[in-house]
């Protein structure tokens, strides 16, 4: 006799409003989908532009954004817009603090003006 299985738990269908609504609500179920639906989208951001090792960071302090922000949010349409340019910001800010970065050997000049003074 063959065994049955439980079907598989199916998540919801949700789209962008109910997502939003939910989550400012606390639903974690929510909050798990909405990060599952644009997992893909944020994390390849800073993949196409040559940050794979800061790629996990960058997802994060996204999500964290969103999540901060989740109460601003009025076009819940435009979520998959407003997090790519948020993404887009976040790789570009990591660009320029990478290039203020000095290499680990490299001495700093230092100043013949103190740094609390204008000279």
């Amino acid at each position: 006799m063959p065994v049955l299985a439980a079907p598989p738990a199916r998540r919801r269908a949700w789209d962008d409003e109910r997502l939003l609504a939910a989550c400012r609500k606390g639903d974690q179920e929510a909050w798990a989908a909405l990060v599952d639906q644009y997992r893909n989208l944020v994390y390849s951001i800073p993949i196409k532009m040559g940050l794979q090792e800061q790629a996990p960071d960058i997802f994060q302090a996204v999500f964290l954004e969103l999540l901060t922000g989740l109460p601003d949010i009025r076009e819940p349409q435009a979520l998959a817009k407003w997090l790519i340019q948020v993404c887009y910001h976040k790789c570009l800010r990591c660009r320029v603090l990478e290039q203020r970065q000095l290499p680990l050997g490299e001495e700093i000049e230092t100043q013949a003006c103190p740094l609390w003074k204008r000279c």
